[in-house]
């Protein structure tokens, strides 16, 4: 693991996990406030363990394209 940002070989994804979580349980808190269902699309992050995050705060599946 690197242990600065210096410390990565680039390109790479970096996030902010505590950040997303609170955006995948603001946006499903909000849709299902308003009685709608979240089928978010893959191609917006392109990460299978976010759609798995997203699955697991409520969204009904995940929308992909062949």
């Amino acid at each position: 693991m690197p242990q600065s940002v210096a410390d990565l070989d680039i390109p790479a994804v970096v996030i902010d996990l505590d950040i997303v979580e609170a955006n995948i349980k603001r946006a499903q808190d909000t849709l299902a406030s308003h009685g709608l269902a979240n089928r978010p699309h893959i191609k917006t992050h392109k990460i299978p363990a976010l759609a798995i995050k997203q699955m697991e705060a409520g969204a009904i599946g995940i929308t992909c394209q062949k």
